[in-house]
């Protein structure tokens, strides 16, 4: 009797294995769509100091803090601060 019951634990271990690796997946997936999700909630911004005043504007590639940069017409400035703005969720989508 035992004999004919010997493919029964690896069936077993088998589907458990199975469910594991699909288990792993799923939680995979949705790790992915929060990263993506919090990323786009993020807004970059770039403080230029221009003379007496600061001026903020959106970060652009190749931005980093001390690069000298056109701030107004024949004015120099220097970046003194890049920073990431996340934006607040819509107070009906939290409820």
């Amino acid at each position: 009797m035992a004999e004919s019951l010997q493919w029964i634990q690896p069936l077993i271990l088998l589907l458990a294995l199975g469910t594991v690796i699909m288990l792993t997946l799923k939680q995979a997936r949705e790790l992915k769509r929060f990263q993506e999700e919090a990323y786009k909630r993020e807004k970059i911004v770039t403080i230029i100091e221009c003379g007496d005043s600061k001026v903020e504007r959106e970060f652009k590639e190749g931005d980093y803090i001390g690069k000298s940069i056109e701030c107004r017409e024949g004015a120099t400035g220097i970046i003194v601060g890049i920073y990431a703005l996340r934006e607040e969720k819509d107070k009906a989508r939290s409820k």
